[in-house]
């Protein structure tokens, strides 16, 4: 080991690492040791990668999605009304249970700054969805839904945040901004004809 060998010698440290044909030839199929070793290596491989394949999907998943509805309004309306709102319906598709805290935001002010706010869950319990439970709750008002919104979501009490997909924010905010102009578009036409537009 001093010499610069390892185990085996005929590889020397620093070498490049063996092939397939090079561990075969190290191995004496005759011998039942041998198999045992073999078997148990195997064994050893496959047990490491189940595990880590389970740690990989055995964690917290939550499905953010945000639509605007109201009072008056329904999801599926493409018209704005007085008291819209933002709200966000929380899916949760893992295995273990999400303990979320926030709900909130980021926008970019007109001066260049983001600014992020986050609206506090009462009582807590309530706020515990357990593996495919789903829950819908108020995010902010929908006026203030625009292009400077850049993410929508939640958070958890472990500091992690859930966010609404980005193409489905901007189609979101899209439809919003086609509901404003209808909206308009209505008030002018219910409007008496002699006031000025």
């Amino acid at each position: 080991m001093s010499d610069g060998y390892a185990i085996f010698p005929e590889t020397r440290l620093g070498e490049a690492s063996m092939d397939l044909p090079a561990v075969a030839k190290l191995v004496d199929f005759n011998n039942p040791v041998s198999w045992v070793a073999l078997c148990g290596f195997l064994l050893g491989v496959t047990n490491t990668a189940l595990a880590l394949m389970k740690l990989a999907s055995d964690r917290s998943r939550l499905r953010v999605i945000a639509m605007v509805q109201g009072p008056q309004r329904a999801p599926e309306d493409d018209t704005a009304m007085p008291g819209d709102e933002v709200t966000l319906t929380l899916l949760n598709t893992g295995t273990k249970p999400v303990p979320v805290s926030h709900v909130g935001a980021e926008r970019v002010e007109e001066d260049g700054f983001r600014h992020e706010f986050a609206l506090h869950l009462h009582p807590r319990a309530e706020a515990r969805l357990q593996p495919g439970e789903m829950r819908t709750v108020r995010v902010m008002d929908a006026r203030a839904l625009d292009r400077r919104v850049r993410w929508l979501g939640v958070t958890d009490t472990l500091g992690r945040t859930y966010k609404v997909r980005r193409r489905e924010l901007r189609n979101l905010i899209r439809k919003e901004e086609r509901a404003r102009r209808s909206a308009l578009v209505e008030q002018c036409r219910r409007a008496p004809q002699d006031a000025a537009h």
